[in-house]
């Protein structure tokens, strides 16, 4: 059965691919609204690119997902680049970057990479034109369109309209295959820009059904990466904006999600600004996290303590803030952080998780192991099963107690995740005190006698820690100067080697340290207390 399901869908696939390739289809296209000398609205973007990306744009140098390619004649589809990489190319994520660079040569840069793209692809792409690609298009073309286009001459500006109003077509015939969220903002863009309201029509239906779908009830994002809801809330308000500018009511359920994510959104952000380093999301700049909660009108609002749909525990105290991963995994989860934390104290980062790179699958594959967080390790294997394995995720549990009495936080989370393979749990218990200058924490193992496990403290590159006291205690210094120590009882710790990822797109990750504690369960239960103290 499954070899007929498989060939089934690879026909159908065939059989989609030539109905688009067909003469018939390229008229259909081509039957779409006339287009004037200039979109009827353009689209409001009011987030800043990356000057120097832009620069590199500029100077041939392509970075996109962790992969470079440099080029003074731009190749669309260099071999052996990984699809990230291709759909941030064909959709122009650039464009943004070459406006925060400015000038003219940012201007007929952007016209280049546009009439080259037209060359090239005009017509139906299996790549260019699939439908996750062709929303980011067309918003990135709509959005720069004052930037790079309006001075154009006569002939660009048509040829670049007339391919936009058949992508909308294009799009709007296979708005179920993509990213929702995108295919609704870019029909909604697409509608408003060619005088289309079918168009935004089908956008608003879109994205209702993609806000039921992809949002929690708690107002989280069902990834439970920080930086992905970010990105969710962010094209929300882009689409709110949108509706505001044509002159239409906002739909009720889009500010009420709006609402909602953004108070989730404050709840994951270190002291920094910034949001934690949790299931492949990046540590988005505070200054960004910053203009997305003000346009959401949500900037002076107070952190919530516990996300309980969502999966997070905030404990803050003083200049000290504790965000920890409570959640239960979810069936599409590839990231085995359970019951990882993060610190920060002040605006420096002390302890963090190694974070996500795109740039190779297996460091796509070790940065989503447990190893690559601040967590315990069992057996030095992952606290999630492999994909197929026989242990379905919804047969792992995880509990939490939280309490917050007398000006002190408390978190005590248990997980079940290696039970089915070690005959192990896992109990983490973590208190914040004393204004924020202790951090005590206890790891419980329970299960399996002699069943070895490591507990793991990665720390930021800004810290630098040495080992003092004949190597009972670690001394660790932050970028401004602050001075924490580390010290633990049930186990043997060091020093070892890690690495820090703050983002998907960051060129390499960085190097970095980790606290590692090992031990053994003896009598079917081993406690290893420490305690993370300001000096």
């Amino acid at each position: 059965m499954p070899q007929e399901t498989g060939f089934f869908k690879n026909l159908s696939a065939y059989a989609h691919q030539i109905k688009c390739r067909s003469p018939l289809y390229d008229m259909a296209l081509g039957r779409a609204a006339s287009v004037d000398d200039a979109p009827l609205v353009i689209p409001p973007d009011p987030w800043s690119g990356d000057a120097g990306r832009g620069y590199d744009i500029v100077q041939g140098l392509y970075l996109f997902d962790g992969q470079s390619f440099r080029s003074i004649d731009v190749l669309w589809e260099p071999e052996g680049f990984h699809d990230g990489w291709l759909s941030s190319m064909h959709g122009f994520d650039m464009l943004r970057d070459l406006r925060a660079f400015g000038g003219e040569r940012a201007r007929q840069h952007a016209r280049y990479l546009i009439s080259d793209w037209l060359d090239h692809y005009s017509r139906w792409h299996a790549l260019s034109w699939r439908p996750d690609i062709t929303a980011r298009r067309i918003v990135h073309w709509l959005s720069a369109y004052s930037a790079f286009c309006a001075s154009a001459g006569e002939e660009f500006r048509h040829a670049m309209l007339e391919s936009l109003s058949r992508q909308i077509k294009h799009l709007s015939k296979h708005a179920g295959e993509g990213d929702l969220l995108y295919t609704a903002k870019a029909l909604f863009y697409g509608g408003m820009a060619m005088g289309q309201e079918k168009y935004c029509r089908q956008a608003l239906h879109i994205l209702a059904a993609d806000i039921q779908n992809d949002i929690l009830s708690d107002g989280g994002h069902k990834s439970r990466a920080p930086e992905q809801h970010l990105v969710f809330l962010q094209n929300l308000l882009d689409i709110r904006a949108a509706i505001h500018l044509a002159g239409l009511s906002v739909p009720d359920f889009l500010t009420h999600t709006a609402g909602k994510m953004a108070a989730v959104l404050r709840s994951l952000r270190h002291n920094d600004g910034g949001l934690g380093l949790f299931h492949g999301g990046g540590a988005a700049g505070g200054s960004l996290c910053d203009m997305v909660l003000a346009q959401a009108g949500a900037s002076g609002g107070r952190p919530l303590k516990s996300l309980g749909v969502t999966g997070y525990d905030r404990m803050s105290q003083g200049r000290t803030t504790i965000i920890m991963d409570t959640g239960k995994p979810s069936d599409r989860q590839n990231y085995a952080g359970l019951l990882a934390f993060e610190m920060s104290a002040g605006r420096d980062r002390l302890i963090v998780n190694c974070g996500a790179w795109a740039g190779h699958p297996a460091w796509q594959q070790a940065l989503a192991s447990t190893a690559a967080h601040s967590t315990v390790t069992v057996e030095e294997s992952n606290a999630l099963p492999a994909k197929g394995a026989e242990i379905p995720l919804k047969k792992i549990a995880v509990t939490k107690i939280r309490e917050d009495l007398n000006g002190t936080g408390l978190i005590d989370a248990t997980h079940d995740g290696y039970l089915e393979r070690f005959g192990v749990t896992h109990r983490r218990v973590m208190t914040l005190k004393n204004n924020g200058n202790l951090l005590h924490g206890q790891d419980i193992l329970s299960g399996m006698d002699g069943a070895s496990f490591a507990v793991r403290f990665h720390l930021h590159p800004s810290v630098r820690a040495s080992v003092i006291g004949d190597g009972t205690r670690v001394l660790l210094r932050t970028g401004t100067g602050q001075g924490w120590e580390f010290t633990c009882n049930g186990g043997v710790f060091g020093l070892e080697e890690s690495v820090y990822s703050p983002g998907r797109h960051a060129d390499t990750p960085r190097k970095t340290l980790q606290i590692a504690v090992y031990a053994q369960i003896f009598g079917q239960k081993t406690i290893v207390d420490w305690n993370l103290s300001r000096i």
